[in-house]
């Protein structure tokens, strides 16, 4: 069986982004209570280095500087071809459907996290977060949540044979080893 790595969210945090990666071929993943604990502890800390250390040392996290022009790229992609997203999805293409959002908490911080869709229309998409946030705790894997349409920043159908979209996901896989990259893009559709 494959193993693919997914992108799965992003924290926008003190001009870095850090993206949030499964090693599943879902869209679910969880930090282990260890490493959210070093990166809360790291973050409350208000260093900057440390922080990063801790977020680059757990491996279902990737970093990228806010200002990548790679990711922001990829973030427009996502969302100029949102009308082929709700095409597949009317067209039944089996997988798992999925748009990325930035969650926000009180404090500022921004956390892009990917939305399992259950409906939409022409406004909106209604589904549940589907990855387990790591900043914006005020927010939980499995989460009720509502995405404007106009602010998703990219979107995923995910089966173990076909990736369509997932553009930021797509910009992560030169963070990959080559094979694993050669594996991924075989799978990937537009």
């Amino acid at each position: 069986m494959t193993r693919l790595l997914v992108l799965l969210g992003a924290i926008a945090v003190g001009g870095t982004l850090y993206a949030s990666l499964s090693s599943d071929t879902g869209h679910y993943a969880t930090v282990d209570r260890e490493s959210r604990a070093k990166i809360a502890a790291a973050r409350q800390s208000g260093d900057k280095a440390e922080f990063r250390k801790a977020v680059d040392e757990d491996n279902n996290l990737a970093t990228y500087d806010i200002g990548d022009d790679g990711i922001n790229a990829a973030r427009a992609k996502g969302k100029a071809t949102l009308p082929r997203f709700v095409e597949l999805m009317q067209n039944k293409t089996p997988g798992n459907y999925t748009v990325k959002y930035g969650i926000k908490d009180g404090a500022g911080n921004v956390e892009h996290v990917w939305v399992q869709v259950s409906d939409y229309d022409s406004s909106r998409f209604t589904g549940r977060v589907a990855n387990d946030p790591v900043i914006v705790t005020s927010y939980k894997l499995g989460d009720s949540i509502t995405v404007p349409y106009e602010e998703a920043s990219d979107w995923m159908i995910a089966s173990k044979t076909a990736i369509y979209g997932g553009y930021t996901m797509r910009h992560s896989l030169s963070k990959l080893p080559k094979e694993q990259a050669a594996q991924i893009s075989s799978l990937l559709r537009d």
